[in-house]
């Protein structure tokens, strides 16, 4: 009876579970879940969706794409029973859950479980592919597979290559290869600038490579005591820069290109104790894009500075140039 001064509060999905709370007054309740269990190769994917609204009114919550309602429930924000708040709705509403708060000052949220049911199905590794265990693995280059449902693949005979679908070979007798310029896509990104001596690290985009970087100091006189300390390549995405001492107004600089897919980029470094020219080469088979330096010294007193950094032929040049230097150099 409404004079006990008792109503419901929560009742609503909390993960795998059903929550429901009495809320206020002298409760008495019972809270039920309704529960199900696939047989073999089938499973169900469920979510809860929620929606909320302040003040009393109509909240509907719909499911997902791809997803039915299966059950829903309600939660009363309000927790006394002097707020004269309490449910007139929830219950399924289409594809969807409806609830209502219906009178007083309303404040609730509206929950629906939402489901999938998925089905495991045999499937037949196709044409240029392989099974591997659990999957299907495209046919290495030089090798095809014109069948499918194959765990391994064919080796093409002599003088022929795969087909990019791996169903077959052709000859390779007679071609002419030729280099043609497909276009190379590059973009340079500033990270600042910011108007205090310390580290900016520019990142570039997804899916680019890093081909070097630079750095802008806006500071034009030797009088403001402030110099380049680091211009570098760090990690696998980004460039360093660093003015190091002084009061510092700079801006850090990458620049980044898309690659082909399996493009393999690396930095090398060579460091010395001592001023002088120092080169950082790359690998054997790589080619040189871009390089930057460190100088180990870290106050303007010590009379040190950056007198080279530049590309020369396939490798990075740099010489700290004059008084006691201390120098890495990357390529």
């Amino acid at each position: 009876s409404w004079n006990k001064l008792s109503g419901f509060e929560e009742m609503f999905p909390e993960g795998n579970r059903f929550r429901c709370d009495m809320g206020f007054g002298t409760g008495r309740t019972s809270c039920y879940s309704v529960g199900c269990k696939m047989p073999r190769n089938y499973r169900l994917q469920c979510v809860t969706r929620k929606g909320s609204r302040k003040g009393s009114g109509i909240v509907r919550v719909g499911c997902p794409s791809g997803y039915t309602m299966v059950g829903g429930g309600a939660l009363n924000h309000y927790r006394g029973w002097n707020k004269r708040a309490g449910f007139e709705e929830s219950y399924p509403n289409g594809n969807g859950w409806r609830c209502d708060m219906g009178f007083g000052w309303g404040h609730f949220s509206c929950y629906a479980r939402c489901c999938r049911m998925q089905k495991r199905v045999h499937v037949n590794c196709p044409a240029g592919t392989y099974k591997s265990g659990n999957s299907c693995r495209k046919c290495a280059s030089g090798k095809y597979q014109p069948s499918s449902g194959q765990t391994s693949c064919r080796k093409c005979p002599k003088g022929k290559a795969s087909h990019s679908n791996r169903r077959s070979c052709y000859s390779v007798a007679g071609k002419v290869w030729q280099w043609r310029n497909t276009g190379l896509s590059c973009r340079t990104v500033r990270s600042g600038p910011i108007n205090r001596s310390g580290i900016i690290v520019a990142r570039a985009p997804s899916g680019y490579k890093v081909t070097g970087g630079g750095i802008y100091n806006y500071y034009r006189h030797f009088n403001r005591k402030s110099g380049f300390e680091e211009s570098y390549p760090v990690g696998s995405n980004g460039w360093r820069c660093d003015t190091g001492f002084g009061a510092g107004h700079f801006a850090c600089y990458v620049r980044a290109c898309r690659m082909p897919s399996g493009t393999s980029c690396q930095s090398k470094r060579v460091h010395t104790n001592r001023s002088g020219v120092i080169r950082a080469s790359v690998s054997s088979g790589y080619v040189m894009t871009g390089g930057g330096a460190i100088n180990h010294y870290r106050s303007w007193n010590k009379l040190s500075g950056f007198e080279e950094m530049f590309p020369e032929g396939n490798r990075f040049r740099c010489d700290m140039g004059f008084g006691t230097g201390r120098t890495s150099c990357y390529s």
